[in-house]
């Protein structure tokens, strides 16, 4: 054998070895930082982010950014509807084509001291939105009683803090909105069964009165495999009124599935469910 393909060999076998370590190593980490999680509450909590459906898919429209800002609605958008938005940054794209279908927007964002730019309709506030009112928060069920129309949607996209605001929302302040649309974080990020159990529980809140209809991850954020169970760390939820899913829904009528999930980041891979 020549010195030549030796070395190659020798260059293989070391490679090979160093990616074995990494991947032992990297395995032993997620088993440690995720001693304390049941596999039977993550499969649970997986199952909750699948939709009922895709075929519905062809009763939706796409609001916003192609890639990441952009958000699935049912098209079919009631009048004198009025959009809660909390979230904004320096992204406008999903509430500026919002605006044509909805009376009224009021929007939070804490982060911000205005908006990038106009939005007509639209009532800009910079305040934090979570469970308490402070001086820079104020919490959603102070808000709620502000909007007069009869029906409400609300987009939500509040780095992990959207847990804390659902969790304050009682069956009739649920009841208010047709459809509940935005990213939820931290997924895959669960270190204890409790934290898990709590996600859950807001989680199966959401499913007894909504439909869950599109279920898009976030390719941004990390993906990981806990206790054998493949978890996106934040997924694009949509969800709309039982109700309304069911008078429009039928399994013989509704067969076009569309492709109006993009990847958030155009550059990587989608992740999947």
């Amino acid at each position: 054998m020549s010195r030549l393909w030796r070395n190659i060999l020798l260059l293989i076998s070391t490679r090979t070895m160093f990616f074995g370590f990494l991947e032992r190593y990297y395995l032993a980490t997620i088993e440690r930082r995720f001693s304390g999680v049941d596999p039977a509450g993550m499969i649970k909590l997986r199952s909750l982010l699948i939709p009922k459906t895709d075929k519905i898919q062809c009763a939706l429209k796409r609001f916003g950014s192609e890639n990441d800002g952009g958000y699935l609605l049912f098209k079919d958008i009631r009048l004198s509807t009025d959009l809660l938005s909390f979230g904004i940054g320096d992204n406008l794209d999903f509430e500026k084509e919002m605006a044509p279908f909805v009376n009224r927007i009021l929007a939070f964002d804490g982060s911000i001291d205005k908006l990038p730019s106009d939005v007509l309709g639209l009532e800009f506030r910079n305040k934090y939105v979570g469970d308490i009112t402070s001086i820079n928060t104020v919490c959603i069920t102070d808000i709620i009683p502000e909007m007069k129309s009869d029906y409400l949607i609300l987009k939500i996209d509040i780095e992990g803090a959207e847990w804390r605001v659902l969790n304050q929302l009682s069956d009739t302040h649920l009841e208010r909105f047709d459809q509940i649309v935005g990213e939820f974080h931290g997924l895959s990020s669960l270190k204890s069964n409790q934290e898990i159990m709590e996600r859950i529980h807001i989680l199966e809140r959401l499913h007894a009165k909504f439909t869950l209809i599109n279920s898009h991850p976030n390719n941004w954020s990390p993906y990981r495999i806990v206790k054998g169970v493949p978890v996106p760390d934040a997924v694009e939820l949509t969800f709309l009124k039982n109700e309304l899913f069911s008078n429009f829904f039928d399994p013989g009528l509704a067969t076009e599935v569309l492709q109006l999930n993009k990847p958030c980041n155009p550059l990587k891979p989608e992740h999947i469910i």
